[in-house]
C-alpha cells in the first residue's frame, strides 16, 4: 500500500489531499467528509477507510 501527501495549486494557496492505493488499485474512491471540519485527511475515520479501501482493491484521495 502506498501514500502519497499532494498539494495541488489553487489561486495562490492549495488544496492537501492524501493518496492511499493497493499495488494494483481496480479503481478509485474520493472521499469528501462533508463534516465542516477543516482537517479531514487526517482525522482516524478518513485514515481507516482509505486503509479498508485498499485492502479491498480500491485507491482513494482524501482531501482536507
Amino acid at each position: 500500500m502506498t501514500r502519497l501527501p499532494i498539494f495541488v495549486p489553487v489561486a495562490g494557496s492549495h488544496v492537501a489531499a492524501v493518496v492511499t492505493a493497493p499495488a494494483d488499485p481496480r479503481g478509485l474512491v474520493l472521499l469528501l467528509a462533508g463534516t465542516g471540519r477543516h482537517n479531514s485527511i487526517g482525522s482516524s475515520f478518513s485514515a481507516s477507510l482509505s486503509e479498508r479501501l485498499a485492502a479491498d482493491g480500491l485507491a482513494s484521495v482524501r482531501l482536507d
